[in-house]
């Protein structure tokens, strides 16, 4: 008997199931064509909106590495943003202005004297950046946001619903303070990304969010809301934009949209054959011999120190993601094959200088950095979180990350050669930043304290000129030649020029020298 009643049990399961998911696309589907219907998706090919007087951060730039951190901010003076979603291409044009934000506090380029514009470029997979000579400069490490950001509009989301097929929908309460509801439609774009609009009573899109693929944090929630919307020749928008990063969320940008027009003239965008042909320079590596047994490997902007010991070798700075470090990695197994890379030095957390770190994690390298970053790495950067929009091999291999935690002062030896690490105080840049001296070599190792000065030139000293200037004399370290992670080998010669000193002073660094080393 009950073999006679299962089977047909099984094949009503196997009928109902199915139509059940119908059912609940058929549903989420409804929501998405009355949506569209409200904002006029279907209908607009291309958009423009601009706007004045908003506001834009530095996103992983913060001061310090606490998990009660905000992103430093500038004036956003304009933002222009022009999107054609059949050929999904956009052009985004920002001015920036340093305003009333403090202009040290933090990373990101800082301070902007006067205003800096910049010009963003997205098609097919491509992204790259107009230089103010009319130049490019391709841009690979941005192509998945700037797509994602074209979907998280609200007609590009209803436009990529509209082609979905696996939509989800559900409903939520509109707040603590109304009864109202809000339906949520979820969706993978391209079976990868998880795209989720929040659609209100009126059938607008108040808000899209999804996942950014970041190579310290992992899967990044990003949220844009889009408030206050408006009827623009038959089509609807919500001019009031602002956009959330991270948990927990801290702002991306803000501002309001005077000007929206669509279907605009000329709004795709030609992918430049320079770009096209460029490929990813971040894993492209340039080496050279700074002294026996010390190599600059540069590439993609950035470089990385290798230094060979006895029986290891070291890495001074792991920077942009993982892919650059294969890259280096690679490079140190040809330059040093017999020896393991037992360290790599950080020099801070801002995300461009430790994109690279869990690429060494997952060779299982000793992460040497400031003690005041580890709860910030543990938690969220090196942490065995979720990383399922471009997983990479410490997310899909997990294993314990193990690290040296330096307070103010830190040797890395082998009982011969030596490399000490300091602690660079009262930086306003970023309160973790270390330093690496090669006392042999007389080297310093140094990121985003001291550029190369352009030929011929002596600009005025920064406030981080001058910070490393205080930190070099109060270690008593005598270097004669600085190696910046962006810009490469530097003379002291330069360095005192720009400082306006003739020589430098050692003042000693009285206690601070017994933290870390236990001497008395």
């Amino acid at each position: 008997m009950f073999r006679r009643i299962a089977a047909p049990l099984a094949l009503i399961v196997l009928f109902v199931m199915p139509a059940s998911a119908q059912n609940a696309q058929n549903d989420a589907m409804a929501v998405v064509r009355a949506a569209d219907a409200a904002i006029g998706a279907s209908t607009v090919k291309s958009i423009r909106y601009s706007g004045n007087d908003g506001y834009i951060t530095a996103i992983g730039q913060s001061e310090t590495s606490s998990v009660q951190h905000s992103w430093p901010r500038f004036e956003m003076k304009s933002f222009s943003r022009t999107i054609d979603y059949d050929t999904m291409s956009s052009r985004e044009e920002q001015v920036r202005t340093q305003g009333a934000w403090p202009a040290e506090r933090g990373g990101g380029l800082r301070p902007i004297v006067g205003e800096r514009r910049s010009v963003a470029m997205y098609r097919d997979g491509f992204a790259w950046n107009v230089n103010a000579d009319g130049s490019v400069a391709p841009a690979p490490l941005d192509a998945t946001v700037r797509m994602l950001e074209i979907l998280m509009t609200p007609h590009g989301f209803i436009r990529a619903a509209l082609k979905a097929n696996n939509l989800r929908l559900e409903t939520v309460n509109d707040s603590y303070r109304s009864i109202k509801k809000l339906r949520t439609v979820s969706f993978k774009y391209m079976d990868k990304y998880p795209l989720t609009g929040w659609i209100d009573e009126d059938n607008n899109v108040t808000k899209v969010q999804t996942w950014f693929p970041s190579p310290v944090v992992g899967d990044q929630f990003v949220e844009t809301r889009y408030g206050q919307y408006k009827t623009f020749n038959g089509f609807r928008f919500g001019t009031e934009v602002h956009q959330s990063v991270g948990i927990p969320p801290d702002p991306s940008y803000d501002f309001e949209a005077t000007t929206v027009e669509v279907n605009v003239a000329n709004a795709v965008v030609e992918i430049p054959a320079a770009v096209r042909a460029a490929g990813d320079p971040s894993v492209a590596v340039t080496t050279r011999a700074l002294s026996p047994g010390v190599w600059l490997i540069g590439g993609g902007g950035y470089n990385s120190v290798v230094v060979e010991f006895q029986d290891f070798v070291s890495v001074v700075e792991a920077p942009l993601n993982e892919k650059r470090s294969n890259a280096v990695l690679a490079e140190v197994r040809r330059l040093v094959p017999t020896k393991p890379v037992r360290y790599v030095v950080n020099t801070h957390h801002h995300y461009d200088h430790a994109g690279g770190l869990r690429g060494f994690a997952a060779q299982d390298a000793l992460i040497a950095t400031h003690q005041s970053n580890y709860d910030y790495y543990e938690a969220l950067g090196l942490g065995l979180h979720t990383a399922t929009v471009e997983p990479d091999t410490l997310a899909r291999i997990p294993r314990q990350v193990h690290y040296v935690r330096v307070q103010e002062r830190w040797t890395m030896t082998d009982g011969q050669k030596k490399m000490e690490i300091y602690h660079v105080q009262d930086l306003q840049h970023s309160e973790d930043m270390l330093i690496a001296y090669l006392p042999e070599e007389k080297m310093l190792i140094e990121g985003d304290l001291f550029e190369a000065p352009p030929a011929g030139q002596t600009p005025a000293a920064s406030e981080r000129n001058k910070v490393l200037l205080y930190n070099i004399e109060r270690t008593s370290i005598m270097p004669e030649r600085i190696v910046s992670i962006h810009s490469g080998e530097i003379p002291i010669a330069d360095f005192l020029r720009v400082v306006g000193q003739p020589r430098l002073v050692p003042k000693g660094e009285g206690l601070d020298a017994a933290l870390n080393d236990g001497r008395p």
